[in-house]
């Protein structure tokens, strides 16, 4: 738009003959490029679509100048032309407007029919906006059709009534239109900045006052150039249908804003602003409340692995992520990649939900894992919860276990510093699961835990070692004998039973809002049938999928359980990425009525056969 307005620039007091003409040589060779510039094109839709928005504000006016048909866009053709092909041809340049349109005859920009009617289109609306001008004797464009300001100015016009003069006003302005839109081929795109709160809603966002105050944010962000500004604006409807699709765009356009002040993400984004599927992808990651832009800032770096196809095509294991390390030795940085890696392979439909999980429990295995090589202690490590079973998600806890064969002074430092290192890491450590919880030491002897779980530990640990798995050091068989004893030594019996079935009642009281997990219908329903299920069955099987698997091929009528664990746990991963249920939304309730049918229903089958 500088270039526009400095192609009427002209010295006009003070020292003229030298710095004016200093000036003007410095104007012109910015104005004029020696290449044809078709990059303004762009920038002039995006004006007018800016001057339109602002004009529609003003009702049923007709504006002379910015309006529809009007001369700003008699003055945009010219100007364009001039500015796009001035710096080759030379002959064409003028600031006055009639004179540049007959300059753009006689070489060959417009033809005559062409030139003939902008003309005259251009001297009707410019005698018009003055026999506006001199009717009030003030600087106006806009007028009402049917007020007596237009009876007056149709006469000043030469026209007997009101009703032809708008007639010929209308057959103009179409006129003028229908050239700039041919000049200018508008299509279905149009820049950011055009849209109204109103559009946006009918665009379909949810909270359009949210997302147009994050456009207009976008638009005026320091941290960009006013061509990278301008490059975003020119995106317009492209942009827009992006963030449109990805689950929740006003977490899209608020980090993006947050990414776009970082070097990294600037370099980034508009380095690959042409390649529309990757940006939908990142623009996927923003969307996610906090997930993506927490790694992104902790190591901006993952940008240059996260979209490789190789690392998006290949499933997420401990080896794939052990080669990963060995290179970039950072394993922050390896937790990072492969996290964000599972996201969007689940994106890609590369895997199902239960596979997120296993690709999600890889990475932090390995994670933990290496930081028990680093300390290096004498006790073994052991797991409970999510990550014993393979089901870890966004924002999973680690239950962890320290066991060791003797008593070691250094084993209590040594697991603290385990545990600060995962936390580092962004993990939340558990460790309330030993015996005695909070109370309990830190770090026991392996026989301590055989006493323990043989003459105190009661059924609710029970159910929760149904998930003990092993994760490094030794002893693994003996520790696995002592659990599975544990598990299945003692008699599953009705009194067990009716405890299972207290425990979950206790834990509706206590967590009433927790409709994903505690309350009736949530996770915890299919969990208990899965503990319960091992528990009776004697069949050690962790997962909880696997479990309602098993249970569904002993007895058909519950083949439903895989399914509703599957849609509830991604109804739980959704929250815990987007803040709301962005593909349930109403129908989580009908899903958890389905659930606690389920539930029920096997409760009552499991009370007949104990």
């Amino acid at each position: 738009w500088e270039r526009i307005a400095l192609l009427k620039v002209r010295p006009s007091a003070g020292d003229v003959k030298k710095l004016g003409l200093e000036f003007l040589e410095l104007a012109n060779l910015f104005v004029f490029r020696k290449y044809i510039d078709l990059s303004l094109i762009e920038e002039v839709l995006r004006i007018k679509e800016m001057i339109r928005a602002k004009v529609s504000k003003k009702g049923e006016k007709i504006d002379l100048k910015l309006g529809k048909g009007g001369i700003r866009e008699i003055e945009f053709i010219v100007q364009a032309f001039q500015v796009i092909y001035g710096g080759k041809y030379p002959q064409i340049r003028s600031k006055n407007t009639v004179v540049a349109l007959k300059k753009l005859f006689n070489w060959g920009f417009l033809n005559r029919k062409e030139y003939e009617e902008l003309l005259q289109s251009y001297l009707f609306l410019r005698k018009a906006e003055h026999m506006l001008q001199i009717t009030n004797f003030r600087q106006t464009q806009t007028f009402h059709p049917e007020s007596e300001e237009a009876e007056e100015l149709a006469k000043k016009m030469g026209f007997r009534r009101r009703e032809d003069f708008l007639r010929e006003l209308s057959k103009v302005q179409e006129k003028v239109n229908g050239y700039f839109n041919k000049f200018f081929p508008v299509g279905e795109n149009r820049p950011l900045s055009s849209y109204t709160v109103e559009e946006l809603q009918k665009f379909g966002f949810k909270e359009p006052e949210e997302v147009k105050h994050f456009i207009d944010a976008l638009l005026n962000l320091k941290s960009l150039s006013s061509e990278e500004r301008r490059r975003i604006d020119v995106m317009g409807t492209k942009l827009l249908k992006l963030i449109y699709e990805v689950p929740v765009s006003k977490f899209a356009l608020k980090n993006l804003i947050l990414f776009l002040e970082t070097e990294e993400g600037k370099v980034f984004f508009f380095s690959f602003l042409s390649h529309e599927n990757l940006i939908k992808l990142l623009l996927y990651l923003l969307s996610t409340k906090e997930f993506f832009l927490k790694r992104f800032r902790e190591t901006p770096e993952i940008l240059d692995y996260i979209f490789s196809p190789e690392l998006i095509e290949s499933p997420v294991e401990k080896s794939s992520v052990e080669n990963f390390f060995s290179t970039a030795q950072n394993l922050l940085l390896t937790k990072n990649t492969f996290e964000v890696a599972s996201l969007l392979r689940k994106r890609l439909g590369r895997t199902k939900i239960e596979e997120f999980f296993f690709e999600f429990s890889s990475v932090c295995e390995f994670c933990t894992e290496r930081v028990y090589l680093r300390e290096s202690p004498s006790f073994s490590l052991f797991s409970l919860g999510k990550l014993g079973s393979r089901e870890m998600n966004v924002n999973s806890d680690l239950d962890l276990l320290f066991i060791s064969r003797e008593k070691s002074e250094m084993d209590f430092e040594k697991a603290l510093s385990l545990v600060k290192g995962l936390e580092s890491l962004g993990y939340e450590v558990d460790t309330r699961l030993r015996p005695f919880g909070e109370k309990g030491e830190l770090v026991f002897t392996l026989s301590y835990f055989r006493k323990y779980l043989s003459e105190t530990a009661r059924t609710w640990e029970r159910l929760a070692f149904t998930r003990f798995r092993f994760l490094i050091g030794n002893f693994k068989e003996e520790a696995e004998e002592i659990v599975k004893d544990f598990l299945f030594g003692k008699p599953f019996n009705r009194e067990v039973l009716d405890e299972i079935l207290s425990m979950r009642e206790r834990l509706e009281r206590e967590f009433p809002t927790s409709i994903l997990k505690y309350a009736p219908g949530g996770v915890v329903d299919l969990e208990f049938v899965a503990y319960t299920y091992q528990l009776y069955s004697k069949r050690w099987l962790r997962n909880t999928l696997e479990t309602l698997k098993a249970l569904s091929e002993e007895d058909e009528r519950f083949s439903k359980g895989e399914e509703l664990y599957r849609l509830i746990r991604q109804a739980e991963t959704e929250k815990r990425l987007f803040d709301e249920l962005v593909t349930f939304g109403d129908k989580i309730g009908k899903l958890r009525e389905e659930i606690r049918s389920f539930y029920t229903e096997f409760m009552k089958w499991i009370a007949l056969r104990v």
